[in-house]
């Protein structure tokens, strides 16, 4: 492996690292606890908790098999996400699935003339995708309508 791929893939691993421990926070703030309380729920010391958190250290699968047990939180989205939600169920769609959501909902924001990050997109696609297919146009519409109310400052419904 080149220098230059040994350096960019220590990059993601730090961003993906960065990620786990913000989504384990935000996982433990969604619950309403403090790390102290947290580390009991789970078995685990508040130290350890800390330095997942501060993604000093990776915490074990069976710590993320904890969160599953006590919290109901899946751990592929402790792992990577989407979203700032922490989610029961994660719904590993097909990539081109995913691929081509995410070309639809760029789109819609841009008819909407929003202009949002890479990854508000992406979490936007991956509730689209959740939805069974029979369902997706219903939920690109609910996307639809939201962009519609943000551009305009009107109101919508929650989606």
């Amino acid at each position: 492996m080149s220098l230059v791929a040994a350096a960019t893939e220590n990059e993601k691993e730090a961003r993906d690292t960065q990620g786990l421990a913000r989504r384990l926070r935000l996982a433990r703030e969604h619950a309403g606890l403090t790390q102290q309380q947290f580390a009991d729920r789970i078995g685990y010391s508040r130290r350890q908790v800390l330095s997942w958190e501060n993604a000093t250290n990776l915490p074990p699968v069976w710590a993320l098999a904890a969160v599953r047990q006590a919290f109901d939180i899946d751990p592929e989205w402790v792992l990577s996400g989407p979203g700032l939600i922490p989610l029961r169920q994660v719904s590993l769609s097909p990539p081109d699935r995913r691929d081509r959501l995410c070309g639809e909902v760029r789109r819609l924001a841009k008819r909407a003339r929003l202009t949002l990050p890479e990854e508000v997109l992406r979490n936007f696609a991956d509730l689209i995708a959740r939805e069974p297919e029979s369902a997706e146009a219903a939920a690109k519409e609910r996307v639809r309508d939201a962009f519609h109310a943000l551009s305009t400052g009107g109101p919508f419904e929650a989606i």
